[in-house]
């Protein structure tokens, strides 16, 4: 798209500068303003050049109004803020309400603001711009309009466009219901269902029209790009424990784990009891009473207790909230044994706005 900046001067006039104070005065006013719009003017013609090639894709009918779409890109991405003020001044066109014919609009102004400072005598011929002929934007814009959803008829100003259903291609009786009950536009999401689907609405829509005599256009919504993830790397397991506390926070239930080999998980577990999968020295002949102590996933330091010894494992109490992830220590105090938490399983990972907590 168009790069080029406008490097125009500012159109400030002087405060002191009044209509009569010498044509002096008025016609640097008309120089500077000149070099506006003559910058403006070549921003446009630039625009044509550069995208010449994407013009060039659109249907010759649709073409001029391309042409001026551009034109307003261009105008609109330069102008000066002030222009329109200094414009007003001496007595010349804004562009207010010119979007429809832009270049032709801007050669106007520029042929007078000449004749006004003497450098085209009045009768000169103005020069004719391609594009949109001078105000035929709106009449164009009209015919478009009544050509995309139909002319407005007497029964009405308005259109009533209603979302078909999918449902409704096997249904054609359906959509006849809708179009007698004053349907004009049927709309067609495309961003759901498939090309079949849509071809029996289509057809439905033709019937309903050839059924009721009332015409009826179609709009294709296409659907936009989707944002979808895919899969996201796994993450690190992570056990959690915490005591069971009252209402008022106080601790009620250590929290509870039981410790037991990786490759033999029980095949009953209490109510209330976390499995933790373990490995290490001599952690079996641990006995009631026996603490451990090592620091957990969040790097507190946390200490278990020995409730009990099963059959399975070994029962383990703690008094606060721990986390528990592969490869932490836990070491006896004042013996040699240690518990290690075994391998576990990833777990999928997740996106979120924030760091994922668990």
């Amino acid at each position: 798209m168009m790069t080029t900046s406008l490097t125009a001067a500012p159109m400030r006039p002087d405060p002191s500068n009044r209509a009569g104070d010498g044509p002096g005065d008025a016609t640097g006013e008309a120089l500077d303003l000149l070099e506006a719009l003559g910058g403006l003017r070549a921003s446009m013609r630039t625009i044509e050049v550069e995208e010449a090639a994407s013009l060039q894709l659109i249907h010759e009918r649709f073409r001029p109004s391309a042409l001026n779409l551009l034109h307003f890109i261009a105008f609109h991405r330069h102008a000066h803020p002030g222009l329109a003020p200094a414009l007003r001044q001496r007595g010349l066109c804004s562009f207010e309400g010119c979007d429809g014919h832009l270049l032709a609009s801007l050669e106007a102004v520029i042929h007078a603001l000449e004749c006004l400072d003497g450098r085209r005598p009045g009768g000169a011929d103005q020069p004719r711009p391609a594009g949109l002929p001078p105000l035929r934007g709106q009449a164009v814009l009209q015919s478009h309009c009544d050509r995309l959803f139909g002319s407005m008829t007497a029964e009405g100003a308005a259109g009533i466009m209603v979302t078909l259903p999918a449902e409704a291609g096997d249904h054609p009786a359906l959509i006849a219901e809708l179009v007698e009950a004053g349907m004009t536009i049927a709309r067609i999401n495309c961003a759901h269902d498939d090309p079949a689907v849509w071809s029996r609405l289509v057809e439905g829509v033709a019937q309903a029209r050839r059924s009721t005599g009332r015409p009826c256009r179609i709009a294709m919504d296409l659907g936009g790009p989707r944002l979808r993830t895919g899969s996201l790397d796994p993450k690190p397991a992570v056990i959690r424990v915490r005591p069971v506390r009252d209402r008022l926070g106080r601790r009620l239930r250590p929290a509870r784990l039981l410790a037991v080999p990786q490759d033999a998980p029980p095949a009953t577990l209490e109510e209330g009891v976390v499995l933790l999968p373990v490995t290490g020295r001599g952690w079996q002949r641990l006995r009631p009473g026996d603490r451990l102590e090592g620091r957990d996933a969040s790097g507190r330091r946390r200490r278990f207790t020995v409730r009990a010894l099963r059959s399975e494992g070994v029962l383990l109490h703690c008094r606060q909230s721990c986390h528990l992830t592969s490869g932490l220590v836990f070491r006896q105090l004042g013996g040699d044994r240690r518990l290690e938490v075994a391998a576990l399983p990833p777990v999928g990972g997740s996106a979120g706005c924030g760091p994922a907590i668990w």
